[in-house]
C-alpha cells in the first residue's frame, strides 16, 4: 500500500464544481509508470472509487491529478485521470 494525496475535480452537468485535495491510502501501480495502459487500469481501480461527492442525480466528470506520492513513486505525481468525460 501506499499513500498519495490527490487533487480531484468534480464538475457537475448543472455546472457546479467542487475541488477536493484528499489523502489515500491505495494498492501500489502493479506495472510500470511508464506503462499507462496498465497505469490507467490501475487508476479505474485504485484511485476512481475516490472521486465524487455524494451526488447521485445528473451526470458528472471527474478529474484527478496525483500531486504527492512516497519517494519510491514520485514519477506518479503529476499524472492525469478522466472518469465520465
Amino acid at each position: 500500500m501506499i499513500t498519495l494525496e490527490l487533487n480531484i475535480d468534480n464538475i457537475y452537468e448543472d455546472g457546479e464544481s467542487i475541488t477536493n485535495l484528499v489523502e489515500v491510502e491505495v494498492e501500489e501501480p502493479w506495472a510500470p509508470v511508464e506503462n499507462w495502459e496498465e497505469l490507467e487500469i490501475w487508476a479505474d481501480e485504485c484511485l476512481q472509487e475516490h472521486t465524487g461527492t455524494g451526488r447521485t442525480e445528473g451526470e458528472a466528470s471527474y478529474f484527478v491529478e496525483i500531486t504527492k506520492a512516497p519517494e519510491e513513486w514520485q514519477s506518479l505525481v503529476g499524472k492525469h485521470f478522466e472518469w465520465g468525460v
